[in-house]
Parts: structure tokens; C-alpha cells; sequence
């Protein structure tokens, strides 16, 4: 049976694909991040930082002023660094809770 609606299942072919932390988050626990109410409290939240903005200007960063913590620019850098590692981390798992409801796997769904 083949069409659009119709679910289908990759091909296995890497043993790492066979290990269960690929799985990882069930399909039940990720769609909530994707269904109609999160992405209207995506927009609300994105409305809400540009009418602050709009408000006070004040609270946009300044380049020329903002960009190191510190007056050491290698101690700033290495500051930045867990924060960049931790935001990167939590920005994929994004792409894996997305990966995960539309994924079809057995058992998942």
C-alpha cells in the first residue's frame, strides 16, 4: 500500500540504527511541542519580545557594547563557550523532538 498518508518504515542497514537511545523520546511525548497550541504560544511568545523591543529599544544588544562579559576578550570567550555548547545542545534536541513525532518506529505511536 503506498500513497501520502501511508506511514512508512526505514531500512535498518547501520548497527547503531538498531541501539535503542536512538529512539530516544516517544512519539507521544514529542508531539506536544509541534501541536496548534504550542506553535500559538510560539507566536505569542515571538510577539511578546518584539513589542518589548519596540517599547524600549534600550533592551536591544549592542554590538560595540555587548559583545564581551568582560574587559579580558579571552576570558569572555571561554565564559561564552559553555553557553554556546549548552544552547547548540538544546537547540538539536529540537530537531530530534521533531525528528521523533513525525518519525514512525514500532511501538511509537
Amino acid at each position: 500500500m503506498t500513497g501520502p498518508d501511508v506511514e512508512r518504515r526505514a531500512v535498518r542497514t547501520a548497527p547503531i540504527q538498531m541501539r535503542r537511545w536512538m529512539a530516544g523520546v516517544n512519539r507521544r511525548v514529542a508531539r506536544p511541542f509541534f501541536g496548534p497550541v504550542a506553535w500559538a504560544w510560539y507566536a505569542v511568545l515571538a510577539l511578546f519580545c518584539l513589542a518589548v523591543f519596540a517599547a524600549s529599544p534600550s533592551l536591544f544588544p549592542s554590538p560595540a557594547q555587548d559583545a564581551f562579559l568582560l574587559d579580558d576578550v579571552g576570558l569572555s570567550a571561554l565564559l561564552l563557550m559553555p553557553f554556546v555548547l549548552v544552547s547548540t545542545a538544546l537547540h538539536e534536541c529540537g530537531h530530534w523532538l521533531a525528528a521523533r513525532r513525525s518519525a514512525s518506529s514500532p511501538g511509537s505511536g
